[in-house]
C-alpha cells in the first residue's frame, strides 16, 4: 500500500484521518476533579492514562482551560503539575502520558509512514521524547522533540515508518502504545529514530520534568495520521467523539430492576454503542431506587455484581440495600448516579 504523494492542504480535507480518539481532550466521562498523586494506569480524559514508576516525585493531573491561542480552538488540555521533586531519576523510573490504540485503528499504519502531532506546554525547556511500541512492548521506536520556550504552547510533530516486522495486533487488543515522557530512567532509554528490540520510552537526552515543584507539562491536540507531514487538527462532532470513547468506557443508568431478596435488586444493562469487549462494571456511588408504591431505598455503599456480560448487554445485581420486597419492580430514583462500564485497553 504505497502512499500517493499529496499536499498537506489536500490531506487536511480527508475525513477520519486522525486515529487518536479524544485527541482534543473534550471528553472526560470520569469527571474533571483534579487527580492527586494518581496511581499508574489511571484514566482521566477519555483514552489517556497515567504511566509511571517514580521514587520521591509526585504530581497531580488536572483538566486545564489553558490551550493554544493559534489554530484549532481547543477547549481543554491535560496538565501534569509536579507537587514533589523527583531529585534523581533512578534507572527503572519513568513518568508520562500513555495512549493505547486499538488494533483495528492501528492496522492502517503498518508498512506506512505516519505523523504524530500534538501541542505541548512545559515549564522546563529542553529535549522531550515520545515513544511507540506494540501491545507486546517489543520493538520500540523513540522520537525526540524540543520545548524551546518555557510555559508557551508549541506544536510538535514526529514521523514514524511502520515497517519494523514486530508483533503488532490488528484486532480489538492493543495495536500500538504511545508514551509522552516527562522523565525516564536509563533502563527505558534508547537511541532515537530507529526501531529497537525491547521496551523503551525515551533517550538519554530526556529532561527530568519533575525536578521542580514549579514544573508543569500540558498536552492537547493529539493527532496521528497516514502522512509524512502534520495536517491541521481534524474536527469531529462531539457526539461522534463521545460515541468513539464509549466503545471503551461508558456510564449507564439502569432502568427497571427487580428485587431478588430484601437486600439486592437485579436487571439488564444495555450498552450503546457496543463496547470493545465484554465490560467490567463498578458502582462508585450508592444507588437510590423507588418501588411501585414510592418507597425509597439507598445502598449503604456502592455495590454491583456482574452475572453475565457481552459487548452489548450485561445482567447485574446491586446489593447493600435493606428492606426491599422481593419480586417488586424498582426504578432508579436519581439519574446522577450511573454505573461505570469499562472495556479499556
Amino acid at each position: 500500500m504505497a502512499q500517493t504523494k499529496m499536499k498537506a492542504e489536500q490531506l487536511a480535507y480527508f475525513p477520519n484521518r486522525n486515529a487518536i480518539i479524544n485527541g482534543g481532550m473534550d471528553v472526560w466521562q470520569r469527571g474533571t476533579a483534579t487527580l492527586v498523586s494518581p496511581a499508574s494506569g489511571t484514566f482521566f480524559p477519555d483514552r489517556f492514562r497515567t504511566h509511571h514508576v517514580v521514587g520521591d516525585g509526585t504530581f497531580d493531573w488536572s483538566q486545564s482551560a489553558e490551550t493554544p491561542s493559534a489554530g484549532f480552538p481547543f477547549n481543554y488540555s491535560l496538565k501534569i503539575q509536579c507537587t514533589h521533586i523527583e531529585t534523581a531519576v533512578a534507572a527503572g523510573e519513568y513518568a508520562g502520558v500513555m495512549y493505547n490504540m486499538e488494533g483495528y485503528d492501528f492496522k492502517r499504519f503498518e508498512g506506512e509512514t505516519a505523523t504524530l502531532s500534538f501541542w505541548v506546554r512545559a515549564t522546563k525547556t529542553g529535549i522531550y521524547c515520545v515513544g511507540v511500541r506494540p501491545g507486546g512492548d517489543d520493538p520500540s521506536y523513540v522520537c525526540e522533540y524540543t520545548v524551546n520556550t518555557t510555559n508557551t504552547w508549541e506544536k510538535k510533530s514526529v514521523t514514524i515508518t511502520f515497517n519494523s516486522g514486530g508483533t503488532f495486533l490488528y484486532t480489538n487488543g492493543v495495536g500500538l502504545r504511545i508514551v509522552w515522557s516527562v522523565n525516564c530512567g536509563s533502563t527505558f532509554q534508547t537511541t532515537p529514530n530507529e526501531w529497537q528490540a525491547g521496551k523503551y520510552f525515551a533517550t538519554a537526552n530526556q529532561v527530568n520534568g519533575l525536578d521542580n515543584v514549579a514544573n508543569a507539562f500540558s498536552i492537547t491536540g493529539v493527532q496521528m495520521e497516514l502522512s509524512s507531514v502534520a495536517t491541521p487538527f481534524e474536527f469531529r462532532p462531539i457526539a461522534t467523539e463521545l460515541a468513539m470513547c464509549q466503545r471503551y468506557y461508558q456510564l449507564v443508568v439502569p432502568c427497571n430492576l427487580i428485587a431478588i431478596n430484601t437486600t439486592s435488586i437485579a436487571g439488564n444493562l444495555i450498552t450503546s454503542p457496543k463496547m470493545r469487549y465484554a465490560p467490567t462494571a463498578t458502582q462508585p456511588n450508592p444507588l437510590y431506587v423507588s418501588d411501585v408504591i414510592s418507597n425509597i431505598y439507598q445502598q449503604s455503599s456502592g455495590n454491583i455484581t456482574v452475572n453475565g456480560s457481552t459487548v452489548d448487554s450485561m445482567y447485574v445485581s446491586y446489593g447493600n440495600f435493606t428492606g426491599l420486597t422481593a419480586g417488586l419492580i424498582h426504578i432508579v430514583y436519581t439519574t446522577g448516579i450511573p454505573t461505570h462500564l469499562s472495556a479499556e485497553l
